[in-house]
């Protein structure tokens, strides 16, 4: 029968007093926590502390001497910062509001990722943990980050990770944030490192996991709250960027296309406005029309000729009118009329 232990104790002086332990009988693995790369935190409720969340200092594995328990000592620091943190999760429990009414598109926020595991078996103090997909994996996105927010619903929130390493010059799915909406952030404005967002990472937390960033410091005290938002360019880099990490047609063509599609759309409305006009004036002339060739018939009545001969002679009339002729017509009629008179 094997053992593992896991061991918790209080900082890294020797003789550290122990917060608490696990032990693991018949078990031949368990997970720690792994890479120290950043900092990773774990919570963890110790009798006599009021302390949930804590910080992870260091993991030692000891060589076990036959017949006695792996052990592992994992040495904290309790994590109590000032403004205390809280979640939105439990923003929103007093507040019986709902996450619409602290975030939208563009919001900056911190997001607690998680962290990767090692492993600790039997037979090997310790290593990369296996293939475990209740814990994070290679490749996912781990650690408390700055965030963006992309779409907010009732109890979920979509976002993209901050990461200050520079990605590949080809990558349409990042962009930078600039140096002023950093400069927004009391942290993440003076580290001196840049900001890229990840579009191509896009995922959907827990109200659980988002944390409102340190904003601004108010009479030398750190506050927190979620006012701190991207700009309108970055807004539209955002859109852009989006839409490259799901596989969409190039934006900016898109959005041509669209702004096109409007202007063919308010251009058929403007025709089709022109088109009701023009049909309510022919309307008007073929009923004024339908008068004069009623009227001609009256005429034509009276007179003792023909109807459709005397509408045949006003369309005449009407075309050299048109044409210009009508005046030089009637002035040779005129001049004939004069000789007859004169002879």
């Amino acid at each position: 029968m094997r053992t593992i232990e896991v061991r918790y104790l209080l900082g890294e002086t020797d003789g550290a007093a122990v917060l608490g332990a696990e032990e693991m009988t018949d078990v031949e693995s368990v997970s720690i926590p792994g890479s120290f790369a950043d900092r990773v935190f774990v919570t963890r409720c110790f009798t006599g502390h009021a302390v949930t969340r804590w910080e992870v200092l260091s993991v030692v594995s000891l060589l076990p001497l036959p017949g006695t328990p792996v052990i592992v000592e994992v040495r904290l620091r309790a994590h109590v910062p000032y403004p205390p943190e809280e979640y939105l999760g439990a923003v929103l429990a007093k507040s019986q509001g709902r996450p619409s009414h602290y975030l939208h598109r563009g919001k900056l926020v911190e997001v607690d990722f998680g962290h990767y595991a090692s492993q600790v078996t039997t037979t090997k103090l310790r290593g990369r943990a296996g293939v475990d997909p209740d814990r994070l994996l290679p490749g996912e996105m781990h650690k408390r980050r700055l965030g963006v927010v992309v779409s907010v619903g009732k109890a979920r929130v979509q976002v993209v990770p901050v990461t200050s390493v520079l990605p590949d010059a080809t990558d349409r799915t990042a962009f930078e944030l600039s140096h002023a909406t950093l400069s927004k952030l009391q942290f993440y404005g003076g580290n001196g490192k840049r900001g890229f967002v990840l579009c191509g990472m896009v995922e959907t937390v827990s109200v659980d996991r988002i944390l409102a960033p340190e904003t601004a410091r108010g009479r030398g005290h750190a506050i927190r709250n979620y006012r701190a938002v991207i700009t309108r360019s970055e807004l539209r880099a955002l859109d852009v960027a989006l839409t490259h990490g799901t596989g969409v047609c190039d934006y900016e063509a898109a959005l041509a296309a669209k702004v096109a599609a409007a202007a063919r759309a308010r251009e058929i409305v403007e025709l089709n406005a022109r088109l009701v006009t023009l049909q309510a004036e022919a309307e008007a002339a073929r009923l004024a029309g339908d008068d004069w060739q009623e009227a001609a018939r009256s005429l034509a009545t009276r007179c003792g000729a023909s109807a459709d001969d005397e509408v045949a002679f006003h369309r005449e009339l009407r075309m050299l009118d048109e044409e210009g002729m009508l005046a030089e017509a009637v002035s040779i009629e005129e001049a004939g009329l004069s000789r007859q008179v004169d002879g």
